[in-house]
């Protein structure tokens, strides 16, 4: 009798706690359906995947084996996860590429061999196949959740009684002001655009700067200024990459056969969050001011040069430096008070690369 006194107090015990965790577990299933994307494992499936193939693949990178890396290629989209997978000598210049891939995301990471840096990897996934959860899999999870906070519950309640005891709580906040390359696309002829015209103008740079961000990651964003703004993560690529990405979108722009004018300015910039881990939106990192000289100094840009502000023109090497020309131009001073903008030329060699990657893209776009 006394030990069914002590069970039945123990039930007793047991149900308010059972009720709670379940009542926990359910706010968390919900949260979790809510934000399946962020937490069905995609980012992190893509980066492990990225980080084998970086490192099965350097040696064939290295000797740029364009057969192996075909087949090493072709074993991995056999997963339903996978869409496309892209291999890059240090030039970005393309090695071997395999699968089909519109959208993404994607997710780039560096073939290091012997610490340096030989080549790049880009990894394409199928959004498709992480869209839904499994559903055995949520119930199970769930049911062990109650499970686990019922009894963590009881033997916490059971064991402090007659405890009070204070948990501090800890935030950590999100990292911010992280350094990123802005780069700024003036539609230089929206003036005499019609409003349709001008949206398939804006689009177009969308569509050319995702395929960019695929190769050199990043983020892009639609400005309410008649222009587009491409983020880069400097903690991926140097000053001159992010020059290189700015010369790829605009040899883009100039092989889709528009009449738009497009006109490019590349600088610095602290971001809320690393770009290419980015929300669509953009943060208030930039206000109207900024955007607005943005976009006025890429309108300013001569020819088919990239306009480089000085701080990202401190970054380059001394023999970058020299290839570059100070922007003269009457308003300049002005908005830039007194700080040099400098132009910089495609050169030969970057030409016939950029050109590579071009044929690539659009090829596979056509297809």
């Amino acid at each position: 009798m006394e030990a069914y006194i002590t069970n039945q107090s123990i039930i007793n015990q047991l149900k308010p706690i059972a009720l709670a965790s379940l009542i926990t577990t359910l706010g968390i299933t919900l949260l979790w359906v809510s934000n399946q994307k962020e937490l069905s494992g995609q980012s992190r499936y893509a980066i492990a995947l990225a980080d084998l193939l970086a490192y099965s693949s350097k040696d064939h990178v290295i000797e740029k084996n364009a057969i192996n890396l075909a087949l090493l290629g072709k074993e991995v989209i056999k997963a339903t996860e996978v869409d496309r997978v892209v291999f890059y000598d240090t030039d970005n210049k393309i090695l071997g590429l395999v699968g089909i891939s519109e959208n993404g995301p994607h997710y780039t990471e560096q073939i290091v061999a012997d610490g340096t840096l030989v080549g790049y990897v880009t990894v394409s996934l199928n959004q498709k196949a992480f869209e839904k959860l499994p559903i055995v899999r949520l119930v199970l999870y769930s049911s062990l959740l109650v499970f686990t906070i019922t009894l963590s519950f009881f033997f916490f309640f059971k064991g402090n009684k007659n405890t009070r005891t204070s948990i501090p709580i800890v935030s950590v906040p999100k990292k911010k002001n992280v350094p990123a390359y802005c780069l700024f696309i003036n539609i230089h002829n929206h003036f005499s655009l019609s409003k349709h015209s001008k949206e398939d103008a804006l689009n177009d740079a969308i569509t050319m700067a995702a395929e960019v961000c695929a190769m050199y990651p990043g983020a892009y964003f639609k400005l309410p200024d008649q222009g587009v703004l491409v983020l880069l993560d400097e903690e991926s690529i140097t000053a001159y990459e992010s020059v290189k990405a700015s010369w790829l979108l605009q040899k883009l722009l100039e092989e889709i056969e528009t009449t738009n004018l497009y006109k490019f300015f590349l600088s610095t910039c602290m971001y809320d969050e690393k770009p290419s881990e980015t929300s669509d939106q953009l943060k208030d990192s930039f206000t109207k001011t900024e955007r607005e000289l943005g976009l006025r100094i890429a309108s300013l840009t001569k020819g088919d040069a990239i306009s480089l502000s000085k701080s990202l023109f401190g970054k380059l090497t001394d023999a970058q430096k020299q290839s570059c020309q100070l922007l003269e131009h009457p308003v300049l001073n002005d908005l830039t008070k007194n700080q040099n903008i400098y132009l910089l030329f495609r050169t030969l060699p970057e030409e016939e690369t950029i050109q590579e990657q071009v044929n690539m893209i659009l090829g596979f776009k056509s297809d």
